[in-house]
């Protein structure tokens, strides 16, 4: 459910309050109405011609652009975010998308938007001028929002490249700067494209339509035959249209796993056992799940937890 905005109302930094953002996070991520459960983020801020970019990180809240906000503002940006810890629910159009590490989220600033996060959320934004994308799209082709995922090939190298942006825009000179986010400009931008002409292909569409299947469905028990029978397809014509993307159904599916598996583990708000959040994300046992994790993040859970991050790593390509 979206948040209601007939709750807004302008107010000092108190947890729980419904407030308009300082100068910082404004400029950072443009202007949305917050519902505040912590205290206000950390916000690490540059602005590089007509480019801004900005890391935030920060603890559970409730955010939306509602008309109000929107038809206030002169300019039109493209905003391109990528998680870079913890998990986000965004809402588009009427339509739910959660992100976790690594994944990346395009919006439109002229769409109505809102997203949750409940855990601590660690963000790398981009706010780009609506006209640099122009010769790739018009407005009324582009997407109100687009979403990669960190656990797809593509969603791999660009969260590793998105990753070296946040860890390096504030110690760069300024032309530097402009090569790093030019490089994203145009990957995203690529990607997008790619998308758009790939739902003209009914390979691509139907993979489109088993991946945010699988999302749906990641907390159950998932067998490939009875996927490839729900859309209608051999269980060989499914294997094949993984193994053109360089994944496998399986390994997919344990990667999207891992990932919500380890945001619980480092929500410092969670006090499941292992063991629970094993059993949750359909892992056998706990010692399987601890093997799994181990092998993909570098660390057990245990240090997981205690560190409540795990250590920054390429998305592998699932396999």
């Amino acid at each position: 459910m979206t948040p209601d905005p007939s709750r807004r109302t302008t107010m000092t930094f108190h947890p729980g309050d419904v407030i308009d953002v300082d100068d910082d996070l404004d400029h950072a991520i443009l202007t949305w109405r917050f519902r505040r459960r912590s205290a206000a983020p950390e916000v690490d801020l540059r602005t590089v011609r007509d480019i801004t970019v900005s890391r935030l990180r920060g603890g559970a809240c409730v955010g939306w652009r509602d008309r109000s906000v929107i038809d206030g503002e002169k300019q039109k940006y493209i905003g391109i975010g990528c998680n870079l810890g913890g998990s986000e629910l965004c809402y588009v159009d009427g339509n739910e998308t959660i992100t976790h590490a690594g994944d990346i989220m395009m919006w439109r600033s002229d769409a109505e938007l809102a997203f949750e996060v409940h855990d601590e959320l660690s963000k790398l934004t981009i706010l780009v001028p609506i006209e640099r994308f122009s010769a790739r799209f018009t407005i009324d082709t582009m997407p109100a929002a687009w979403h990669l995922s960190g656990a797809s090939p593509m969603g791999a190298i660009a969260a590793q490249f998105f990753s070296g942006i946040a860890q390096n825009f504030l110690a760069l000179r300024p032309a530097a700067v402009e090569i790093a986010l030019d490089g994203a400009i145009g990957m995203i931008s690529r990607s997008i494209s790619l998308d758009l002409h790939a739902a003209d292909d009914p390979r691509e569409a139907l993979y489109a339509r088993v991946l945010a299947d699988l999302d749906r469905r990641i907390r159950h028990d998932l067998v490939p035959a009875d996927i490839a029978q729900r859309h209608g397809v051999s269980l060989r014509h499914l294997q094949a249209l993984f193994a053109g993307h360089g994944q496998t159904i399986s390994g997919w599916v344990r990667e999207r796993r891992l990932q919500g598996a380890c945001d619980e583990v480092t929500d410092a708000a969670c006090t499941s056992s292992f063991t629970d959040i094993a059993q949750r994300w359909r892992f056998s046992d706990g010692a399987h799940f601890s093997r799994l994790f181990t092998e993909r993040f570098g660390v057990n859970p245990r240090t997981a937890r205690e560190r409540g991050a795990v250590p920054t790593q390429r998305h592998p390509l699932a396999s």
